[in-house]
């Protein structure tokens, strides 16, 4: 009887990540839009995250206003994002779902989803978001192996599944031997975001100094990695001299803004960039209008949602 009211309610799934502010990057992004497909396909959907300095209530409320139940917690503590409450929640939490999908890899919440999930009896996918490729794996290198070692390989080893959203990425971590199935599922696009796009002109109305020039430009986080160390010296020798770099993003946690400020004052660049922060909705809709060129020019990409972005 228990099995067949199970059968007649919504399956239940419960993401659980470090942070749902789309300044953290691409992850909150596609959790948002997933966690509303989920929504829309009939299922019963919850986001458990943890927040360090910034709570971002619109990003709730807009979660929310999608049928999806978000818990916060915070702030947590960095660089585990651990907070006392987390533990607790996850009881309550992982003992409802049916599936606990879990999103990135190195901080407090995903062990603790990944074990919680495991002593009751629920099954939980992974999602790694790129971050076991071998260029990541690279950058703090043996703290991650030492995290490896002590929590991480278990919770990967015991997952249902581990999703990928490519074939590049899935092969790439197959040198680690995790021996559990894999998912290969592209990351989806709303495409009624784009189906009115902004008049072309409105991005360089805002921003006079581009007037029409030649527009070059590079979307997504400030930071080490995503290629600007290539694309700012290349831009200075090779792009026409009229041309303009917009830089459009937030800056990461480490504070790279300054890095690239400084590299644009090296190459003599003052007049022909502008950084904007980061833009959302029709600003970096008009923005991607306004580009003559897309450079992105990362190291390292999973999946790459500025370059599906701009080609929509």
């Amino acid at each position: 009887m228990a099995a067949n009211m199970r059968s007649l309610r919504p399956m239940r799934i419960l993401h659980a990540i470090s942070g749902i502010n789309r300044e953290n990057g691409g992850p909150p992004i596609v959790l948002a839009g997933l966690a509303a497909a989920q929504v829309r396909a009939g299922l019963e959907v919850s986001i458990v995250s943890t927040w360090t300095t910034n709570p971002c209530p619109e990003v709730v409320a807009e979660l929310e206003s999608r049928g999806i139940k978000v818990t916060h917690i915070g702030p947590a503590r960095n660089p585990m994002s651990r907070h006392p409450e987390t533990a607790q929640r996850l009881k309550e939490l992982v003992g409802r779902a049916d599936v606990v999908h879990v999103h990135a890899m190195w901080e407090e919440i995903q062990h603790l989803a990944c074990r919680e999930a495991e002593r009751r009896g629920v099954r939980y996918v992974m999602t790694p978001h790129g971050m076991l490729d071998p260029w990541n794996m690279s950058n703090r290198r043996w703290r991650k192996r030492l995290y490896m070692l002590w929590r991480m390989r278990r919770n990967l080893r015991r997952a249902a599944a581990l999703h990928f959203a490519t074939t590049t990425e899935r092969d790439a971590v197959a040198r680690l031997k995790l021996g559990r199935p894999t998912i290969v599922e592209p990351f989806g696009l709303d495409a009624a975001e784009f189906a009115t796009l902004p008049a072309r002109g409105t991005f360089r109305a805002r921003y006079p100094q581009l007037a029409d020039r030649p527009m070059v430009m590079f979307l997504g986080r400030l930071d080490y990695g995503k290629g600007l160390e290539l694309l700012i010296p290349a831009f200075a020798r090779a792009a026409p001299v009229d041309a303009a770099l917009v830089i459009v993003g937030p800056d990461s946690h480490s504070g790279y803004r300054a890095i690239v400020e400084a590299m644009i004052e090296q190459y003599g660049l003052r007049e022909r960039a502008l950084l904007t922060g980061m833009l959302s909705g029709q600003e970096k809709l008009a923005a991607l209008v306004d580009a003559d060129l897309l450079a992105q020019p990362s190291f390292h990409e999973n999946f790459g949602m500025a370059v599906i972005e701009g080609l929509a």
